[in-house]
């Protein structure tokens, strides 16, 4: 991306591109450990009693969100120091985290898909856990994922902001500025669920970019 792109655009590639790394090797380990974890349930109860890479979905909302914590406030302070400003930072943060929950969406939904269909191959039952279900129909999976971890990551950067800003005081907020990921974590993929996360997550990101206008910069001694 050329120096004349906007601001905000250049820091959403920045913020994109080192996500991306991370991620992908979260993704790595997730895929590496579900099959270790199916191997040695067919050997020790013959079959898995259940789908593994189901379960992981919890990483994939609250991994995304301490990532995102961390590059707002690691830097917030260089963004600012080579003259652009918050607006263009916070914009940059909620695209690229965005960006970041619909590719963990679309793996989440692969990985299940290729999954099922190693399950059958073998002639195990495909089936999820209480706490982790999973959709009937792939599309609706894959729009359920992506929204689940847009909350964490969106989340994540409400959280960082909230933190640089208010310090320890930060804390009280928490009930609040980490409502989306917990309701993404507890509930069922139902049309009202997706749509409760979903309007919380806008909320989150609008308190994003309301907080990051008008944020304060803190000297490095000053955020300790």
């Amino acid at each position: 991306m050329t120096a004349t792109a906007p601001q905000w655009a250049r820091a959403a590639q920045r913020m994109t591109r080192a996500s991306l790394v991370s991620v992908a090797w979260f993704w790595a380990i997730c895929v590496i450990a579900a099959a270790v974890v199916t191997l040695v349930l067919d050997w020790r109860m013959g079959e898995p009693p259940f789908s593994i890479m189901s379960t992981i979905r919890y990483g994939g909302i609250w991994y995304p969100f301490s990532v995102a914590l961390i590059v707002v406030t690691a830097t917030i302070n260089v963004h600012v120091a080579a003259g652009m400003t918050r607006r263009s930072f916070v914009i940059g943060a909620l695209i690229s985290n965005v960006v970041i929950g619909v590719v963990n969406g679309v793996v989440m939904t692969a990985v299940l898909v290729i999954e099922r269909g190693i399950y059958l191959d073998q002639g195990w039952s495909f089936a999820a856990t209480s706490a982790a279900p999973i959709p009937s129909a792939w599309g609706v999976s894959l729009v359920f994922h992506c929204v689940m971890f847009v909350a964490g990551g969106l989340s994540g950067v409400l959280v960082g902001l909230t933190y640089y800003r208010w310090g320890a005081w930060a804390t009280a907020a928490l009930p609040l500025t980490v409502l989306p990921p917990i309701i993404a974590s507890g509930l069922d993929p139902a049309a009202l669920t997706v749509a409760v996360i979903a309007a919380t997550t806008a909320a989150t990101a609008v308190a994003s970019y309301a907080m990051a206008r008008t944020i304060a910069i803190r000297k490095p001694l000053e955020m300790s």
